[in-house]
């Protein structure tokens, strides 16, 4: 069980249709909200960088920490990036500084539907164990007898002048509750782009529980939010896999004097989880790093400059080394981009590189089609 629940894998399905009308995002943060540095337990999704001296990273989703290791966010936010491409930040704000965990593997809900929306809903399995004391989802149903109830919104949004990664939180008010959904409206706080995967809290007078998880709302982040009950998928989805996340086996640490040339590998996680397992046109299947190619890692660098024909990249949180690529005979077909034309281990190869700084433009012009808060 444990391996099929660790398996990062969306496949569509059918499901109730949400409570949200039309879905878009916009420019603006948590609209009417402040910052924080409080809520420890809401992360920010960032994807982890490979070349060192490169852009900051930008938050483009939210999570929460449900469980040591265990961060629930919404599945579109995994759409356009591997799981294991990502890194949850924990802190106020990454312009400050924070810690950095590691992101090994990610589950889609099974049923996720990404023409409605439906069963938008996606967990993360962390390397090691989050320093946030995670919250718990409320298992205890919702209904439509919280219609007017105030509510509380946090997230890493995007602020008016479209910078990400300042945490934010907010008061909005339930205005609908459905099978499967709840819609909340200013008051005076909205959700907004980057803000998708964080929580919605509700204190109904015995104390603040985590009732949802924001999914989508209006164009202009004025008018509506919407979020998925997370009580709906606690026993058959999240739970299992925070259960199967206790024992699961951290992978050993990316080896930057290991010989990736020389070994070969089937599928990405046969390879350390900041690489991925690429082909040649010649059929050979090796560990490297995503938008660079299969290679090693050799001396130390603090430029690209200090690489020749490499490129200086992460071998670690910190540790920049000369990436290179591999020697023949390992020898890659040069492509029409003027590149080594390579592919993921039985992919195309217009797809198989999704850990690069220009997922983040994907994933910004998909929520500005489906809001992606």
């Amino acid at each position: 069980m444990l391996a099929a629940l660790l398996v990062a894998q969306g496949v569509a399905g059918c499901g109730s249709e949400p409570v949200a009308g039309p879905s878009a995002h916009a420019r603006g943060a948590i609209l009417g909200g402040v910052a924080t540095s409080a809520d420890e337990a809401v992360v920010a999704l960032v994807v982890r960088p490979i070349r060192c001296g490169g852009p900051r990273p930008s938050a483009f989703c939210t999570g929460t920490v449900i469980a040591p290791r265990v961060v629930l966010t919404a599945a579109h936010c995994l759409e356009a990036v591997r799981a294991v491409d990502l890194r949850v930040f924990s802190g106020g704000s990454l312009a400050q500084g924070g810690a950095y965990s590691d992101v090994i593997a990610g589950l889609v809900h099974p049923s996720y539907d990404a023409s409605s929306g439906a069963f938008d809903v996606a967990l993360l399995l962390l390397s090691t164990p989050a320093a946030a004391a995670p919250i718990a989802p409320s298992r205890a149903p919702i209904d439509a007898s919280l219609v007017g109830h105030p509510a509380r919104v946090v997230g890493f949004g995007v602020d008016e002048a479209m910078a990400t990664g300042t945490k934010r939180t907010g008061a909005v008010s339930v205005s609908a509750v459905d099978a499967s959904s709840l819609r909340y409206v200013p008051d005076p706080a909205m959700t907004c782009g980057g803000d998708s995967g964080g929580p919605v809290f509700l204190d109904d007078g015995t104390g603040e529980r985590l009732i949802g998880l924001t999914r989508a709302g209006d164009a202009a982040c004025t008018q509506f939010g919407t979020a998925l009950r997370v009580d709906v998928f606690a026993a058959d989805f999240i739970e299992p896999y925070v259960a199967a996340a206790a024992t699961a086996a951290s992978p050993a640490p990316l080896d930057p004097t290991a010989d990736f040339c020389a070994s070969t590998c089937a599928r990405d996680a046969d390879c350390p989880p900041a690489m991925a397992c690429l082909s040649d046109r010649n059929g050979a299947q090796r560990c490297g790093l995503p938008s660079l190619s299969i290679g090693y890692f050799a001396g130390a660098c603090g430029a690209e400059t200090d690489c020749g024909a490499g490129t200086c990249a992460f071998a670690g949180d910190s540790d920049c080394r000369c990436f290179e690529p591999c020697a023949a005979p390992v020898a890659l077909t040069v492509g029409g981009s003027g590149g080594c034309e390579m592919t993921r281990a039985g992919e195309a190869a217009s797809s198989f590189s999704l850990a690069t700084l220009a997922a983040i433009g994907v994933l910004a012009a998909r929520r500005r089609r489906s809001f992606g808060n």
